[in-house]
């Protein structure tokens, strides 16, 4: 009896010792990114941490953190001379840059852009001259354009009913990128125009105020 009871013991005292060793054991987890953070986009349309990066599939795509070769046109064009409106005419803001209430959620949060009233259909125009380097839909943008440009410059148009250029275009000041729509997630209730100025810096494409580029 006393054999059988001293059997039992040690069993018992093993399968502790084991399960002890299991829950206590480190987990190491390593994991690559999808792709570098270097080939990745600044993609949120409303983030509250301004490093935070989303990657993207750039097998098809030109990298959208690379500054292409530039026209003399281009060329002449830096940070602080790109100006201009991405609509016919100029128009309300639903909701401006910065931190805001979200008008649908009630939530704050960081809008890093801002939303141009505008009909469904409007048409959209680039505000200075530069490439393509993403031209399709992308989650929360819905269908986006985006546009590097010359000076470490870059422009977003988003929530796009239609896109009207191409990966890789040429693109000149007041050339039509595509229409007004309301695809993706926008963060407006009106319809409009989700326009961004970003700026390559250190950490990436860094958005800014667009107020003193919409003229």
């Amino acid at each position: 009896m006393n054999l059988l009871y001293r059997s039992m013991f040690f069993c018992g005292l093993f399968s502790i010792i084991g399960l002890i060793s299991t829950v206590f054991k480190p987990q190491y987890v390593t994991a690559e990114p999808t792709c570098p953070v270097k080939i990745a986009i600044k993609i949120n349309t409303c983030q509250q941490i301004f490093s935070v990066a989303l990657p993207i599939d750039t097998r098809n795509q030109i990298k959208v953190n690379q500054i292409v070769s530039a026209s003399p046109q281009e060329t002449a064009t830096s940070a602080t001379t790109i100006t201009g409106y991405p609509l016919t005419d100029f128009t309300t803001v639903a909701l401006p840059y910065g931190w805001q209430i979200h008008p649908i959620t009630g939530k704050v949060f960081f809008h890093s852009g801002t939303d141009l009233v505008a009909e469904v259909g409007t048409s959209v125009k680039a505000i200075a001259p530069g490439i393509v380097v993403f031209a399709q839909d992308q989650e929360s943008y819905g269908n986006v354009v985006i546009i590097n440009h010359a000076g470490g410059l870059q422009t977003r148009y988003a929530q796009l009913e239609t896109i009207q250029v191409n990966l890789g275009q040429a693109i000149n000041k007041d050339d039509v990128l595509g229409t007004v729509g309301a695809t993706g997630q926008p963060s407006s209730r009106e319809t409009h125009l989700h326009f961004e100025i970003r700026a390559d810096e250190p950490l990436g494409w860094i958005a800014k105020d667009p107020t003193g580029y919409l003229r």
